[in-house]
């Protein structure tokens, strides 16, 4: 993740030789998988490398709220020095505690007065069996303790039981997370992490057995994050608006049904000359940037009709 936010070589060093380079990083990755921008998270690895540097972080690994105002306290004395207004940095001294608790919550070292979590002393038993038996890392049973807490919590609040969980009480607890706007990794991740506590709740006796067989987890895609393109009926309203007589729009016209119908990318369409067009045989050359090789494609009547009209009304043909 630190390659991603620093490009200088110097730089990347002092990121990753920092306290807790492993932590600081496992936790900007989980901010970049919840969508958050390159420029916060630029200003939020920064933060954390000041909080680490500063932070009196014990051996057990539980740091106080007043041991994170206290670095804070440590860091602003050192801004102020710098600073040419010192009344800005209220603002920054509260992001400065923010993204230390935030981060110290996200890795279970933050000690801080909380409400009992129901049914702990079973989870309790599952992550030492995690950790002891399974061998799994601290970051892995902090993850899966993490992403099984709003399930408890949620089973206690209806007055449930993990001795009477259902295959329905835990579609039921997915459909009211969908509602909330859990994204389709965040749900994978939690089904995983009820798969691996319901397997161990069986073998235990806590629970009906085959319960973990039952909860399936949804469909991911590598590219579900991209933003997807405009519908097929705002694409024709687009090549409607560029049907009249204007120039400009003759030339748009084909163009955008360049794009639209073969989905070429628009250095492709640029690079398109005459001689790309077989005309007799009704067949289209194109370049494509990405393959490096030329490839054929059919050429439709619609867009043969706009690209003919083009040449004949608007292209000026040049002087020998």
């Amino acid at each position: 993740m630190f390659t991603q936010l620093v490009k200088n070589k110097l730089t990347l060093e002092r990121y990753r030789n920092g306290p807790f380079a492993e932590e600081r990083e496992q936790y900007l990755t989980h901010l970049s998988q919840r969508g958050y921008g390159k420029g916060r998270l630029t200003g939020i690895n920064i933060q954390l490398l000041a909080i680490a540097q500063r932070l009196r972080i014990s051996v057990h690994k539980r740091v106080t709220k007043a041991a994170v105002s206290e670095a804070a306290e440590i860091w602003m004395k050192e801004r102020r020095q710098r600073s040419s207004l010192p009344h800005s940095l209220v603002l920054v001294k509260t992001d400065f505690i923010s993204i230390a608790c935030n981060w110290l919550r996200f890795l279970g070292w933050l000690d801080e007065a909380r409400p009992a979590l129901p049914f702990a002393d079973q989870l309790d038993e599952f992550l030492i069996h995690l950790r002891d038996d399974r061998g799994l890392s601290e970051a892995t049973t902090i993850h899966r303790k993490r992403t099984l807490e709003p399930f408890f919590s949620w089973l206690a609040a209806r007055g449930g039981a993990i001795a009477t969980v259902t295959p329905r009480d835990i579609s039921e607890f997915f459909s009211a997370s969908r509602a909330h706007g859990w994204a389709r990794p965040t749900i994978s991740g939690c089904v995983y992490s009820l798969r691996s506590f319901f397997r161990y709740a069986a073998s235990r006796s806590w629970c009906a057995p085959d319960i973990a067989e039952t909860i399936d987890k949804p469909r991911l895609y590598c590219h579900e994050g991209l933003p997807q393109g405009p519908a097929w009926k705002d694409v024709q309203r687009l090549i409607e608006s560029v049907s009249d007589g204007n120039p400009t729009h003759i030339r748009n016209r084909a163009v955008i049904l360049l794009l639209a119908v073969y989905a070429f990318r628009i250095n492709e369409v640029s690079k398109l000359t005459v001689d790309d067009i077989d005309w007799e045989a009704e067949r289209l050359h194109v370049r494509r940037s990405k393959l490096k090789k030329v490839e054929e494609y059919p050429l439709a009547t619609e867009v043969g009709t706009a690209i003919l009209r083009y040449l004949k009304e608007v292209r000026r043909v040049a002087a020998p």
